[in-house]
């Protein structure tokens, strides 16, 4: 029996707001979806290898089942390939997907127009590849093709048959995301566990979905590594804490040399653990690799607003800081008197977005987080320790 506890749309249709913070409330959840339902992320059809992404991709373009070989899409070859992040820009263009349905995802039960409108801007889109740098892509890739981390058929097994990995949308395309997170790891953070990162949502998802029932940790536990299950139970706790920026805000502001450790609470369960110094640096850098997979395609100088990619920039800057990248990621912001055009569909559902400020769209997502957490029984609360 998969746990689900709070359906994650309750509490979201903002009739009762103002218009703007109602928009700004959408523009957080659609971050949000983006983590569970992950529209614009499709895996790319072998038969039209130049179009990534929508909703309304056709079966042949999905990776079937846990135990199928992931085929990840081009702008995840592209990270796998390059060892980080880039803006696409001039290369892939964004295409409303007429087909795309926001009743086949986890906010179908979302009731405000407005609040869908948004999500429906946010999310309806697709990416089409210009042809050669869609071929230098793939060849790229074909280059550093990572070799598969052992997974255990045991392990495979439980999540295919006891746990719940479709919970976060029909089609199971959440699966190809893991397939990314635990390739890019392997690759470019190879000195740890990449099983964390394949694992990383079976405790708990940003909505308050639970692929896995916690009486079932235990038998994860006989599974994994004492390293490993420390920081799958991390990571959800972890990922919650970044929309807030407490935790970053005060490594940034102390002598991150002096960091002893960090109290937290499990989302599953709201036990309380701890993480010493050397875990929380390597548990920012799973945060890290984990967050590559929702950065736009392009034109990022129209979306750097974006909640989940200012979360990336301040985690990015954060750990340059501290000297603790250690996961290979190539990244650079895009220069500040640049000029590019959106490139987006013109929908008034993302005209209404655009017009929030930064800060407004920024708390929005932190008081949605705040708001599941309270839901769940999770306490949010947390403790730098620091040596005297």
């Amino acid at each position: 029996m998969v746990s689900r506890r709070p359906r994650p749309a309750e509490g979201m249709s903002g009739s009762s707001l103002g218009s703007e913070v109602a928009v700004a409330s959408a523009v957080g959840a659609a971050s949000l979806a983006a983590y569970l339902v992950l529209a614009s992320k499709r895996t790319t059809a072998p038969k039209a290898h130049h179009r990534s992404g929508g909703a309304g991709a056709d079966a042949e373009e999905k990776s079937e089942g846990l135990l199928a070989a992931p085929v990840h899409n081009l702008q995840r070859q592209a990270a796998i390939a390059i060892g980080g992040a880039v803006d696409h820009y001039g290369d892939v263009i964004f295409l409303s997907n007429s087909d795309f349905d926001l009743d086949t995802t986890i906010f179908a039960s979302v009731g405000s127009p407005l609040t869908r409108m948004v999500l429906r801007a946010k999310l309806g889109n697709e990416l089409f590849w210009r042809d050669g740098a869609a071929r230098k892509i793939e060849g790229a890739f074909r280059e550093v093709l990572p070799r598969p981390p052992p997974c255990e058929s045991d392990l495979l097994a439980f999540m295919e048959n006891e746990c719940d990995f479709k919970c976060e949308h029909a089609d199971g395309s959440f699966m190809d995301h893991l397939y990314f997170c635990r390739d890019y790891g392997a690759v470019h953070l190879s000195d740890y566990s990449p099983r964390v990162l394949f694992l990383h949502s079976i405790l708990g998802v940003g909505t308050n979905l639970f692929p896995m029932a916690v009486e079932k940790l235990p038998k994860l536990a006989n599974m994994l590594t004492e390293f490993e299950l420390r920081h799958v139970e991390a990571f959800p706790s972890f990922l919650r804490l970044l929309y807030d920026d407490h935790v970053l805000a005060e490594l940034r502001s102390r002598d991150q040399s002096k960091l002893k450790s960090v109290e937290f609470h499990r989302v599953i369960d709201n036990k309380l653990l701890t993480l010493d110094a050397e875990d929380v640096w390597i548990q920012l850098n799973y945060q890290l690799v984990h967050l590559i997979d929702f950065l736009p395609a392009a034109n990022w100088t129209v979306q750097l607003d974006d909640p989940l990619f200012l979360a990336f920039i301040e985690l990015h800057a954060t750990l340059k800081q501290a000297g603790q990248i250690r996961a290979k990621i190539d990244f650079s912001l895009p220069n500040p008197g640049e000029k590019q055009q959106d490139g987006t569909p013109l929908t008034l559902g993302g005209l209404m977005a655009k017009v929030i400020p930064k800060p407004l769209k920024k708390k929005m997502g932190a008081n949605m987080i705040r708001r599941y957490s309270k839901l769940a029984g999770h306490d949010l609360g947390v403790k730098v320790n620091w040596v005297e």
